[in-house]
């Protein structure tokens, strides 16, 4: 989808929450898209923040991608 994502990958320091950026896109459209979508996330730090957790299915997954790379 052209996304920068980020997340923690230090020794301690794993999650699963990730920041996204798109190059050529201000994060607030990305944000805007995907509240738009219904999808849950927040803007930190100049990048769009989501948390995919164990009980998100593979269609919401799918979901948050095809937003994002039509954002």
């Amino acid at each position: 989808a052209g996304l920068d994502v980020r997340n923690p990958t230090g020794s301690g320091e794993l999650s699963g929450i990730s920041l996204l950026r798109r190059h050529g896109v201000a994060p607030e459209a990305l944000y805007a898209a995907i509240e738009a979508a219904g999808i849950t996330a927040s803007l930190r730090n100049g990048a769009v923040r989501i948390s995919p957790h164990y009980y998100n299915t593979p269609d919401e997954i799918d979901q948050i991608i095809d937003v994002l790379r039509s954002a």
